[in-house]
């Protein structure tokens, strides 16, 4: 009786423990102190009558990290409040290279799940990529993928 109350404890407050910063678990915004949103994301719709997963662009003390959230719910003002899957450091890059998610292709077919590190060349299709990623939503990890096969849009090409 002791052992299993015990055990009861332990659980409670495992799953009542707060997130440090960038771990799954953690629930944003607001964001943790010493962590800022770039702006930049894109929202992964799910088209069953599941969930929907976004990307979001970060920067923390240890650098720019990619995170991968479930929307669990909106606020009041009606801002999406989501639950952290999971996190990404991107390899360190140059302005030459750019961080592509929700516009490449995977052997012709569009694949909103996945991210690429390309580089930044001026053509409506960048097919140089040096990494790629996939932000599985069945796993709720990042994946990495052989960059043969993908290609990116260049939404600012021609503008």
């Amino acid at each position: 009786m002791f052992r299993s109350r015990r055990l009861l404890l332990l659980l409670l407050l495992m799953a009542c423990r707060t997130s440090a910063p960038g771990q799954p678990g953690l629930q944003y915004p607001p964001y943790p102190d010493g962590v800022e949103s770039s702006g930049g994301g894109y929202l992964i719709e799910d088209t069953v009558g599941g969930t929907n997963y976004g990307i979001e662009w970060v920067h923390t003390s240890a650098g720019t990290q990619l995170w991968f959230g479930r929307l669990v719910a909106q606020d009041p003002s009606g801002q999406a409040v989501w639950r952290l899957v999971d996190t990404l450091s991107p390899p360190a890059h140059d302005s030459t290279r750019r961080l592509i998610g929700g516009q490449c292709t995977a052997h012709g077919a569009l694949d909103q799940e996945i991210l690429a590190l390309v580089d930044g060349e001026d053509a409506e299709s960048l097919r140089t990529v040096f990494s790629a990623w996939r932000a599985d939503r069945r796993s709720g990890r990042f994946m990495v993928l052989p960059p043969a096969g993908i290609v990116c849009v260049n939404e600012g090409y021609g503008g």
